[in-house]
């Protein structure tokens, strides 16, 4: 074929691309003939044609589309599945204890606490009481331990010193005022409970023991006394002078605080004690005793005598060069 049938050939084709391709001009490089041994080359396409690859989409995990609410629900329905699975043992039961309250007329009424409680008065049976009388309870403040029973005391209050003097022996009392003896005469016996109740008992310049024989309890009470000498041939004595002359039995005595003073010499057959004559049976919790005598030979600041059997523990002595005691011969 010759050169002018060549350049007819590629006139058609490029007339028939620029029909194809619409109102779009075909580059010149179409319209001219190549060269022999030129290639045609292909022209690049423009941004707009260029198709832009679509990225892959991934699909995130169901847990990621949930809200916090719904991992909160999820998180509670695994708690509770794990509670279900769990078994669940019984309650434990508090373990009781019985305490039998017990009044003074010897009635008494039960009632139930839990094992380590501590029983107050409010926690005690109503109880009808006789008019004119001081109640009490020996409740200790101390957690229940075992069954147990508590008692009822009923008190004759006592205003003054003709009231107390007129004590009787089996009676307990119960002291609602600050009390001052003088000139008495010795109490016989006693073996009742006297609630001093925080006062004080003060005895002025006697010669005299205030009980004879003591074997009942005293608590809660300040005693001071002051023993008066009388006069004798041989000179100023305090004869037997002491606050019992013999306390024996089961006399007790709780927090109670005595001071015993001496203005006069005692004889070696007549001596003078602080507490008492004869100790013979007695205990004592939280307890003091102070004997002033200026260290005279015959006045001991406990007692005269003492027996063996009784000790001193829980009474606190304070004496200025006394003896405590000697024992029985």
């Amino acid at each position: 074929m010759n050169r002018i049938g060549k350049v007819c050939i590629t006139v058609l084709c490029a007339l028939t691309l620029v029909f194809a391709g619409g109102c779009k001009e075909a580059p010149l490089s179409l319209l001219l003939p190549a060269h022999e041994g030129e290639q045609v080359q292909t022209p690049p396409q423009s941004e707009e044609e260029t198709p832009t690859p679509t990225p892959p989409v991934s699909t995130p995990p169901a847990q990621e589309n949930q809200t916090d609410g719904e991992q909160e629900t999820e998180e509670e329905k695994e708690e509770q599945e794990e509670q279900e699975e769990t078994p669940v043992s019984p309650p434990q039961t508090q373990e009781k204890i019985t305490v039998r309250f017990i009044f003074f007329d010897e009635s008494s009424a039960t009632k139930e606490f839990d094992k380590g409680a501590v029983v107050t008065l409010a926690d005690v049976p109503d109880f009808t009481e006789e008019s004119g009388y001081r109640y009490g309870w020996n409740l200790d403040g101390a957690p229940l331990l075992e069954n147990t029973d508590y008692m009822q005391t009923r008190y004759v209050p006592i205003f003054s010193a003709d009231e107390f003097l007129q004590m009787q022996s089996e009676e307990n009392y119960f002291i609602e005022e600050d009390i001052t003896l003088s000139n008495f005469s010795t109490l016989p016996a006693f073996q009742g409970v006297i609630e001093g109740n925080g006062k004080t008992l003060k005895i002025e310049n006697t010669e005299k023991t205030l009980l004879n024989e003591f074997c009942g309890t005293l608590q809660n009470i300040t005693v001071n006394a002051v023993f008066k000498g009388k006069k004798a041939i041989a000179g100023t004595t305090a004869k037997n002078c002491a606050l019992f002359n013999d306390i024996k039995g089961n006399a007790n005595f709780k927090n109670c605080r005595f001071t015993v003073e001496f203005t006069a010499s005692a004889t070696e057959d007549k001596p003078s004690a602080g507490l008492a004559i004869n100790l013979l049976g007695a205990s004592f919790e939280n307890c003091s005793l102070e004997t002033k005598a200026n260290g005279l030979q015959h006045i001991y600041a406990v007692c005269k005598q003492k027996s063996a059997s009784v000790t001193l523990a829980g009474l606190t002595v304070i004496k200025n060069g006394l003896k405590d005691y000697k024992f029985l011969k």
